[in-house]
């Protein structure tokens, strides 16, 4: 079996960049590899890579992206150059150096060449000869001019726009609009509310399993009963072939647990940015509705219900808010309905209000001076004022602020 080296330097960091390595070079490698069977009887391939691409939709795909990022990105490093004759310098150095890397291809009348081209058979030593005619290099050529000719279109045509306007009329860059669908501190059940209530869940489901030619084309397998697929690679070390495998519970898992920490996150910082007992209990309130709208959503939702890992995760923020914050939360009017939702056999159990008879008041001096000594204390006012009320040392109605205050100054 041969021991090639696959190498892949298109990492899409600079699709100007990545876009001349492409093109500006015609690197033909042949190599047989053993894809599968025994060693008795093995099975092999022949494998053609292009530009250390491997084969013409690989090649197409890589070139496709480039372009298409040299729309976008490329037309913003022009616009961020500060004036007219900085983009116009900018511009033309690339169209030089695009032109350079074109030249390299050449068209008659029998069809195209390439100063640059190479040709190896990593196989030769084992015997096997080279199935490659110059037709497929011909269409490696032809995929070659058409994409090298677009990226060239767009940048004379962004050439021209700068050319016939002045530093006023060329457009500034604008800044990104954020995510609706990003949490935040105002908003750390975004993405689940996008994810239920919007549905944003299919479009994940969907997006799982490949969806265009290129996405197929390491594919060795579909399972879709058990919502498995698996891919078949080769070592970009010693050539060698190996598959691996992603699996769709796996991958809602692990997209929803970091989505989950992102949200405790915020959680966490909205309260500890609030100055008083009244505003956050009135945050934890909204929370806890929406998170049996949530809750409504997903039961009202057959393609996202069957998977546990849903009803999990929001169980999660329920119980996570009831253990942290309970002092704010144990008299919410619907603290039996989140109750019942971590543990649906459950009977319905009254409110428990601890006795004023067994509260003990803290002076607000013993107070301020007993933690005034803590370095950056304020991220931790909230733990504390829930443990001085859990632990009846102080009453309920004892503001928040007044511990606040201590840490001031």
């Amino acid at each position: 079996m041969i021991r090639g080296s696959i190498r892949r330097y298109y990492d899409g960091e600079n699709d100007f960049e990545d876009l001349i390595k492409l093109i500006e070079t015609a690197n033909v490698t042949f190599q047989r590899v053993q894809k599968k069977g025994t060693e008795k009887s093995p099975e092999y391939n022949d494998e053609i890579q292009f530009n250390y691409t491997k084969g013409l939709a690989d090649y197409r795909s890589h070139l496709y992206k480039r372009v298409d990022g040299i729309k976008s990105e490329f037309t913003n490093e022009v616009i961020s150059q500060s004036s007219r004759f900085e983009k116009l310098v900018f511009i033309s150095s690339k169209v030089a150096e695009l032109q350079r890397a074109i030249n390299n291809l050449s068209q008659s009348a029998t069809g195209f060449s390439h100063s640059s081209f190479t040709f190896s058979n990593l196989s030769a030593e084992e015997g096997v000869r080279v199935s490659l005619t110059e037709a497929d290099i011909q269409e490696y050529y032809e995929v070659m001019k058409k994409y090298s000719d677009q990226a060239m279109d767009h940048i004379k045509i962004l050439e021209a726009s700068v050319q016939n306007s002045s530093n006023d009329d060329f457009p500034q860059l604008k800044p990104v609009a954020p995510d609706p669908n990003e949490p935040s501190n105002s908003k750390p059940l975004a993405f689940f509310d996008y994810f239920y209530a919007s549905r944003g869940f299919t479009r994940f489901h969907n997006n799982f399993y490949p969806n265009s030619d290129e996405d197929y084309y390491n594919v060795a397998s579909i399972d879709k009963d058990k919502e498995v697929v698996t891919y078949e690679e080769y070592n970009p070390e010693d050539g060698e072939p190996y598959t691996y495998t992603r699996e769709f519970k796996q991958e809602l898992l692990d997209k929803v647990y970091s989505e989950f920490l992102k949200a405790k996150k915020f959680i966490d910082a909205q309260v500890n940015s609030l100055d008083s007992e009244a505003s956050i209990n009135l945050f934890l309130k909204l929370l806890l509705y929406q998170l049996r709208h949530l809750h409504n959503a997903l039961e009202k939702y057959p393609e996202a219900t069957k998977y546990d890992t849903n009803h999990y995760v929001l169980k999660a923020f329920v119980r996570f808010i009831f253990d942290k914050y309970e002092p704010f939360v144990e008299n919410h009017k619907e603290v039996n309905y989140f109750k019942k939702i971590l543990n649906p056999n459950a009977e319905p159990q009254p409110n428990i209000v601890p006795s004023p008879v067994t509260q003990r008041m803290l002076p607000h001096k013993e107070v301020v001076m007993a933690f005034k000594w803590v370095a950056n204390p304020a991220e931790r006012t909230t733990k504390l004022y829930t443990a001085l009320v859990a632990g009846n040392f102080i009453s309920r109605s004892f503001e928040l602020m007044h511990i606040s205050k201590g840490f001031e100054g």
